[in-house]
């Protein structure tokens, strides 16, 4: 059976924290999520560690997930939720 979309935002997020840990502290935000070919494919914005939410724009790197956010894409197997990959998300 496949993964509904909820199971796989929250398998993704699991993944995620437990490989960055920074993310779990960090805001994460579900950004984006796909399917492709048999996988789901979810983007995740955080803050890294030590960056705080509250400041001004001209502060820090820019991305489109807001200012000084860092993006990670989860991939995973579609339907047994197993881990595929990670990867850094082109800003």
């Amino acid at each position: 059976m496949a993964l509904e979309i909820t199971e796989a935002i929250e398998t993704a997020r699991r993944y995620l924290t437990q490989i960055v840990p920074d993310a779990a502290l960090g805001d994460p935000r579900m950004e984006e999520i796909e399917r492709d070919d048999g996988k789901w494919v979810v983007t995740f914005s955080f803050l890294p560690s030590g960056r705080s939410a509250v400041g001004s724009n001209l502060i820090g790197p820019r991305s489109p997930f807001g200012v000084g956010r860092t993006a990670k894409v989860v991939v995973v197997n579609g339907v047994t939720g197993d881990f595929v990959a990670l990867k850094q998300r082109a800003a």
